[in-house]
Protein backbone atom coordinates (compact mmCIF):
# COMPACT_ATOMS: atom_id res chain seq x y z
CA UNK A 1 0.00 0.00 0.00
CA UNK A 2 1.12 3.11 -0.83
CA UNK A 3 1.72 6.38 1.42
CA UNK A 4 -1.12 8.56 -0.08
CA UNK A 5 -3.44 4.91 -0.17
CA UNK A 6 -2.02 5.04 3.84
CA UNK A 7 -2.80 8.87 4.61
CA UNK A 8 -6.37 8.30 3.10
CA UNK A 9 -7.38 5.15 4.64
CA UNK A 10 -6.64 7.42 8.24
CA UNK A 11 -8.61 9.80 7.35
CA UNK A 12 -11.16 7.35 6.34
CA UNK A 13 -10.26 5.67 10.13
CA UNK A 14 -11.12 9.07 11.49
CA UNK A 15 -14.30 9.67 9.96
CA UNK A 16 -16.21 6.17 10.80
CA UNK A 17 -14.58 6.48 14.59
CA UNK A 18 -13.69 2.72 14.38
CA UNK A 19 -11.20 0.88 12.65
CA UNK A 20 -13.70 -1.73 11.89
CA UNK A 21 -15.92 -0.13 10.06
CA UNK A 22 -13.53 1.50 8.15
CA UNK A 23 -11.98 -1.87 7.86
CA UNK A 24 -15.75 -3.22 6.15
CA UNK A 25 -15.91 -0.30 3.71
CA UNK A 26 -12.85 -1.18 1.96
CA UNK A 27 -12.85 -4.59 2.14
CA UNK A 28 -10.07 -5.28 4.28
CA UNK A 29 -9.64 -6.75 8.05
CA UNK A 30 -9.19 -4.82 11.01
CA UNK A 31 -5.85 -6.31 11.89
CA UNK A 32 -4.64 -5.18 8.02
CA UNK A 33 -6.15 -1.76 8.90
CA UNK A 34 -4.69 -1.55 11.95
CA UNK A 35 -1.03 -2.69 10.34
CA UNK A 36 -1.31 0.09 8.05
CA UNK A 37 -2.45 2.79 10.34
CA UNK A 38 0.99 2.10 12.43
CA UNK A 39 3.50 1.55 9.36
CA UNK A 40 1.89 5.59 8.38
CA UNK A 41 2.93 6.53 12.23
CA UNK A 42 6.24 4.65 12.04
CA UNK A 43 7.24 6.49 8.54
CA UNK A 44 5.80 9.90 10.26
CA UNK A 45 7.75 9.72 13.75
CA UNK A 46 4.35 10.51 15.21
CA UNK A 47 1.38 8.74 17.42
CA UNK A 48 -1.67 9.63 15.24
CA UNK A 49 -4.52 7.41 17.36
CA UNK A 50 -4.49 6.59 20.94
CA UNK A 51 -6.04 3.19 20.80
CA UNK A 52 -8.52 1.68 23.44
CA UNK A 53 -10.65 -1.16 23.48
CA UNK A 54 -13.69 0.95 22.93
CA UNK A 55 -12.59 4.22 21.34
CA UNK A 56 -10.21 5.88 19.28
CA UNK A 57 -8.80 9.05 20.19
CA UNK A 58 -6.79 11.49 17.91
CA UNK A 59 -3.18 12.48 19.27
CA UNK A 60 -1.85 16.09 19.29
CA UNK A 61 -0.14 15.70 16.17
CA UNK A 62 -3.08 13.68 14.75
CA UNK A 63 -5.21 16.19 14.94
CA UNK A 64 -2.96 18.25 12.80
CA UNK A 65 -2.09 15.45 10.29
CA UNK A 66 -5.77 15.02 9.79
CA UNK A 67 -6.30 18.32 8.64
CA UNK A 68 -4.06 18.51 5.91
CA UNK A 69 -5.06 14.89 5.15
CA UNK A 70 -8.73 14.98 4.89
CA UNK A 71 -7.79 18.23 2.16
CA UNK A 72 -6.09 16.16 0.51
CA UNK A 73 -8.17 13.74 0.25
CA UNK A 74 -10.89 15.96 -1.14
CA UNK A 75 -8.49 17.35 -3.00
CA UNK A 76 -8.40 13.91 -5.17
CA UNK A 77 -11.77 13.55 -4.93
CA UNK A 78 -12.68 16.63 -6.57
CA UNK A 79 -9.95 16.33 -9.35
CA UNK A 80 -12.23 12.88 -9.97
CA UNK A 81 -15.21 14.70 -9.96
CA UNK A 82 -14.17 17.84 -12.23
CA UNK A 83 -12.98 14.95 -14.97
CA UNK A 84 -16.78 13.77 -14.43
CA UNK A 85 -18.12 17.24 -14.75
CA UNK A 86 -16.02 17.96 -17.34
CA UNK A 87 -17.89 14.56 -19.35
CA UNK A 88 -21.06 16.42 -18.23
CA UNK A 89 -21.45 13.83 -15.22
CA UNK A 90 -21.74 13.89 -11.39
CA UNK A 91 -21.57 9.93 -9.94
CA UNK A 92 -21.06 9.19 -5.83
CA UNK A 93 -23.04 9.40 -2.65
CA UNK A 94 -24.54 12.80 -1.43
CA UNK A 95 -25.59 12.02 2.22
CA UNK A 96 -27.90 14.59 3.62
CA UNK A 97 -30.00 14.94 6.76
CA UNK A 98 -33.01 16.89 7.21
CA UNK A 99 -35.99 16.82 9.48
CA UNK A 100 -38.47 14.63 8.76
CA UNK A 101 -40.97 17.60 7.68
CA UNK A 102 -39.05 18.34 5.03
CA UNK A 103 -37.17 15.48 4.04
CA UNK A 104 -40.27 14.40 1.37
CA UNK A 105 -41.77 16.27 -0.69
CA UNK A 106 -39.79 19.44 -0.61
CA UNK A 107 -36.41 18.16 -1.19
CA UNK A 108 -37.69 15.95 -3.78
CA UNK A 109 -39.11 18.39 -6.16
CA UNK A 110 -35.86 19.91 -5.22
CA UNK A 111 -33.30 17.38 -6.01
CA UNK A 112 -34.99 15.57 -8.96
CA UNK A 113 -33.92 17.64 -11.74
CA UNK A 114 -30.45 16.84 -10.34
CA UNK A 115 -30.86 13.28 -9.60
CA UNK A 116 -32.55 12.89 -13.71
CA UNK A 117 -29.61 14.60 -15.11
CA UNK A 118 -26.47 12.68 -13.09
CA UNK A 119 -27.64 9.11 -12.86
CA UNK A 120 -24.48 8.58 -11.36
CA UNK A 121 -25.33 10.33 -8.11
CA UNK A 122 -27.10 8.17 -5.19
CA UNK A 123 -29.20 9.87 -2.91
CA UNK A 124 -28.82 8.56 0.41
CA UNK A 125 -31.28 10.50 2.70
CA UNK A 126 -31.29 10.19 7.17
CA UNK A 127 -34.45 11.43 7.40
CA UNK A 128 -34.57 12.43 11.28
CA UNK A 129 -35.96 15.21 13.88
CA UNK A 130 -32.88 14.38 15.63
CA UNK A 131 -29.04 16.61 14.56
CA UNK A 132 -26.32 14.31 13.38
CA UNK A 133 -23.29 14.05 13.81
CA UNK A 134 -22.11 15.17 10.08
CA UNK A 135 -18.71 13.80 10.53
CA UNK A 136 -19.57 10.50 12.44
CA UNK A 137 -22.62 9.72 9.97
CA UNK A 138 -20.31 11.09 6.53
CA UNK A 139 -23.20 13.68 6.00
CA UNK A 140 -22.44 15.93 3.59
CA UNK A 141 -25.60 18.74 3.72
CA UNK A 142 -27.41 19.32 7.10
CA UNK A 143 -30.92 21.06 6.83
CA UNK A 144 -31.54 22.34 10.03
CA UNK A 145 -34.83 25.02 10.94
CA UNK A 146 -34.29 27.78 13.38
CA UNK A 147 -31.60 29.80 14.64
CA UNK A 148 -27.92 28.14 14.56
CA UNK A 149 -25.91 27.53 17.65
CA UNK A 150 -21.99 28.28 17.59
CA UNK A 151 -20.22 25.96 15.66
CA UNK A 152 -17.41 25.63 13.20
CA UNK A 153 -19.97 24.53 10.62
CA UNK A 154 -20.44 26.37 7.39
CA UNK A 155 -23.92 27.52 6.90
CA UNK A 156 -25.71 27.90 3.49
CA UNK A 157 -29.09 30.05 3.81
CA UNK A 158 -32.14 28.24 2.39
CA UNK A 159 -36.03 29.62 1.50
CA UNK A 160 -37.36 30.07 4.86
CA UNK A 161 -39.85 28.24 6.18
CA UNK A 162 -43.17 29.83 6.77
CA UNK A 163 -45.66 28.77 9.15
CA UNK A 164 -49.74 29.18 9.42
CA UNK A 165 -52.54 28.15 11.72
CA UNK A 166 -54.63 25.47 10.35
CA UNK A 167 -57.55 22.93 12.35
CA UNK A 168 -60.16 20.05 10.72
CA UNK A 169 -63.54 21.25 10.35
CA UNK A 170 -64.52 18.61 12.84
CA UNK A 171 -62.48 20.50 16.00
CA UNK A 172 -64.10 23.94 14.56
CA UNK A 173 -67.28 22.68 14.98
CA UNK A 174 -66.93 21.61 17.81
CA UNK A 175 -65.08 24.42 19.44
CA UNK A 176 -65.76 27.95 16.56
CA UNK A 177 -63.53 29.16 14.20
CA UNK A 178 -61.34 32.02 16.35
CA UNK A 179 -62.31 35.18 14.52
CA UNK A 180 -59.59 37.44 16.93
CA UNK A 181 -56.17 36.73 17.78
CA UNK A 182 -57.58 36.89 21.14
CA UNK A 183 -59.82 34.16 20.91
CA UNK A 184 -56.91 31.71 20.62
CA UNK A 185 -56.08 31.34 24.63
CA UNK A 186 -58.85 29.46 24.85
CA UNK A 187 -58.36 26.66 22.38
CA UNK A 188 -56.54 23.64 21.94
CA UNK A 189 -53.08 23.71 20.39
CA UNK A 190 -50.78 21.16 18.44
CA UNK A 191 -47.07 22.53 19.02
CA UNK A 192 -44.14 21.19 17.42
CA UNK A 193 -41.13 21.64 19.54
CA UNK A 194 -37.26 20.59 19.47
CA UNK A 195 -37.08 20.34 23.27
CA UNK A 196 -39.10 18.74 26.18
CA UNK A 197 -42.28 20.45 27.60
CA UNK A 198 -44.30 23.21 26.08
CA UNK A 199 -42.85 25.58 23.61
CA UNK A 200 -42.90 29.12 24.00
CA UNK A 201 -45.83 31.24 23.71
CA UNK A 202 -46.50 32.15 20.20
CA UNK A 203 -45.81 35.51 18.44
CA UNK A 204 -48.36 36.23 15.43
CA UNK A 205 -47.74 38.82 13.51
CA UNK A 206 -50.74 40.44 11.03
CA UNK A 207 -50.48 41.74 7.53
CA UNK A 208 -50.70 45.28 8.46
CA UNK A 209 -47.71 44.68 10.98
CA UNK A 210 -49.52 44.74 14.21
CA UNK A 211 -48.06 41.99 16.65
CA UNK A 212 -49.95 39.39 19.01
CA UNK A 213 -48.65 36.84 21.69
CA UNK A 214 -51.12 34.08 21.89
CA UNK A 215 -51.02 32.11 25.04
CA UNK A 216 -52.60 28.72 25.75
CA UNK A 217 -50.69 25.36 26.69
CA UNK A 218 -50.17 22.98 23.76
CA UNK A 219 -52.29 19.86 24.53
CA UNK A 220 -50.17 17.80 21.97
CA UNK A 221 -46.25 18.48 21.89
CA UNK A 222 -44.64 16.87 18.96
CA UNK A 223 -40.72 16.63 17.84
CA UNK A 224 -41.75 15.68 14.62
CA UNK A 225 -44.05 17.67 12.07
CA UNK A 226 -45.46 14.95 10.52
CA UNK A 227 -46.21 13.51 13.87
CA UNK A 228 -47.91 16.80 15.00
CA UNK A 229 -49.86 16.96 11.13
CA UNK A 230 -51.64 14.13 11.93
CA UNK A 231 -52.88 15.35 15.13
CA UNK A 232 -54.34 18.54 13.88
CA UNK A 233 -56.00 16.05 11.34
CA UNK A 234 -57.43 13.82 13.96
CA UNK A 235 -59.16 17.25 15.16
CA UNK A 236 -57.03 17.50 18.37
CA UNK A 237 -56.53 21.00 18.05
CA UNK A 238 -55.28 24.38 15.92
CA UNK A 239 -51.92 23.45 14.60
CA UNK A 240 -49.11 25.78 13.71
CA UNK A 241 -47.77 24.03 10.61
CA UNK A 242 -45.46 24.52 7.69
CA UNK A 243 -47.49 26.01 4.85
CA UNK A 244 -45.49 23.02 2.26
CA UNK A 245 -47.40 20.68 4.92
CA UNK A 246 -50.40 22.73 4.28
CA UNK A 247 -50.90 22.94 0.71
CA UNK A 248 -52.71 20.35 -0.20
CA UNK A 249 -55.03 19.58 2.92
CA UNK A 250 -56.21 23.27 3.09
CA UNK A 251 -57.25 22.85 -0.77
CA UNK A 252 -58.86 19.63 -0.02
CA UNK A 253 -60.65 21.19 2.31
CA UNK A 254 -59.73 18.26 4.94
CA UNK A 255 -58.00 21.25 6.85
CA UNK A 256 -59.54 24.94 6.87
CA UNK A 257 -57.54 28.20 7.86
CA UNK A 258 -57.23 29.63 10.81
CA UNK A 259 -56.75 33.61 11.10
CA UNK A 260 -55.33 33.31 8.07
CA UNK A 261 -53.92 37.07 8.27
CA UNK A 262 -52.10 35.88 11.02
CA UNK A 263 -48.85 34.13 11.18
CA UNK A 264 -45.49 33.84 13.44
CA UNK A 265 -42.12 35.22 11.41
CA UNK A 266 -40.56 33.14 9.16
CA UNK A 267 -38.25 30.29 11.02
CA UNK A 268 -34.37 30.53 8.88
CA UNK A 269 -33.64 27.50 6.89
CA UNK A 270 -29.87 26.45 6.33
CA UNK A 271 -28.28 23.99 4.79
CA UNK A 272 -24.65 23.07 6.92
CA UNK A 273 -21.47 21.47 5.31
CA UNK A 274 -18.26 20.73 7.23
CA UNK A 275 -16.10 23.02 4.52
CA UNK A 276 -16.33 25.66 2.46
CA UNK A 277 -15.00 23.75 -0.43
CA UNK A 278 -17.08 21.65 -1.22
CA UNK A 279 -16.91 18.43 -3.46
CA UNK A 280 -18.79 18.99 -7.18
CA UNK A 281 -21.85 16.61 -6.29
CA UNK A 282 -22.55 18.32 -2.74
CA UNK A 283 -22.03 22.30 -4.44
CA UNK A 284 -24.40 21.02 -7.18
CA UNK A 285 -26.82 19.98 -4.22
CA UNK A 286 -26.49 23.06 -2.35
CA UNK A 287 -27.40 24.64 -6.00
CA UNK A 288 -30.47 22.60 -6.25
CA UNK A 289 -31.73 23.26 -2.87
CA UNK A 290 -31.11 26.60 -2.82
CA UNK A 291 -33.18 27.34 -6.17
CA UNK A 292 -35.41 24.78 -6.47
CA UNK A 293 -37.05 24.35 -2.60
CA UNK A 294 -40.38 25.46 -2.48
CA UNK A 295 -41.58 26.24 0.40
CA UNK A 296 -44.20 28.95 0.49
CA UNK A 297 -47.19 26.77 0.18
Amino acid sequence: MSQLNRIALFVDVVDSGALRRAAERRGLSASAVSQQLRTLEQQLGVTLLHRSTRRLTLSAAGERFYQHARRMVQAAQDAEQAMQAFRGELSGPLRITAPVGLAGMPLAQALAPLLDAHPGLQLQLLATDTPLDLVAERVDVALRIGALAPSRLIAHPLPSLRFALAAAPAYLARYGTPAEPEALATHHWVRVSAADGQPPPLLLEHRSGRQYRAPGLARVVSTNLSVALDYVFAGVGIGLLPLHLLRTPLRNGTLQPVLPDWAPPAQPLHALTLERQLPLRTRAALDALQHGLTLDG
